[in-house]
């Protein structure tokens, strides 16, 4: 997993879309980035290796010298969480190109601290951010000492993109420099996104309008009936 081959190849072997439509009816969205559409919905934060492409992940790690059965990975995830069958799809996918695949489960306590101790093998976590903002996605979980960048992501450059890009007071030049540090952190792939949460609601004919925001905030305030 230290080989940037081997992510890519792992990251375009997961059908994202069926993953999707089969186990969440297709209330959420295949992940091409680390970067929500409903953050910035711009084509530079697209990751090259997000797509579902398993004959070019099979290329890839045969120009890589790999030969099939010679990867192993190891599945880690909390049990307690519900991300059973999701974790099955992945191993489908990445045994379909020739990786063998196991899996290891901890209650939610003992994970943490195996991410935090980075006792783990391939983890899965989510994120949700505290604020609105190209860099509550970035900052936190790829600054080369953020808290939550459990895989030790280090990369110079990228950390003193992050940091001039913070200094920028136009939100257009500032959301550019954003966009760049993404495509850039994307080609690294030091995690593999899958799918982006989505939320669902009720709604009814007689409100005119009524405003849910990224964060899930509903806006009484601004609510008008029909």
């Amino acid at each position: 997993l230290a080989d940037p081959a081997v992510r890519h190849a792992i990251s375009l072997a997961i059908d994202r879309q069926k993953i999707v439509d089969t186990l969440y009816e297709g209330y959420r969205e295949p992940a091409n980035s680390i970067m929500p559409l409903s953050i910035d919905d711009n084509e530079q934060n697209i990751w090259e290796y997000c797509a579902y492409d398993p004959e070019r992940a099979k290329q890839i790690l045969t120009d890589a010298g790999y030969a099939e059965g010679d990867i192993s990975v190891e599945l880690n995830y909390n049990g307690d969480g519900g991300h059973e069958e999701l974790m099955s799809a992945v191993q489908a996918n990445l045994e379909a190109i020739g990786i063998t695949v196991t899996q290891d489960t901890t209650e939610w306590a003992t994970y943490l601290n195996n991410l935090s101790d980075g006792n783990y093998k391939l983890a899965r976590l989510g994120w949700t951010a505290d604020y609105p903002t190209m860099d509550n996605f970035l900052y936190p979980n790829f600054f080369s000492t953020a808290d939550n960048n459990y895989g030790g992501y280090n990369n110079p450059d990228v950390d003193a993109a992050m940091l001039a890009a913070r200094q920028i007071q136009d939100e257009e030049e500032r959301k550019n420099a954003y966009r760049a540090i993404c495509h850039q952190i994307g080609e690294d792939m030091p995690v593999i996104p899958i799918v982006f949460y989505a939320h669902n609601y009720v709604g009814t004919e007689r409100l005119a309008s009524f405003n849910y925001d990224a964060q899930t905030i509903p806006h009484f305030e601004t609510a008008e009936l029909a």
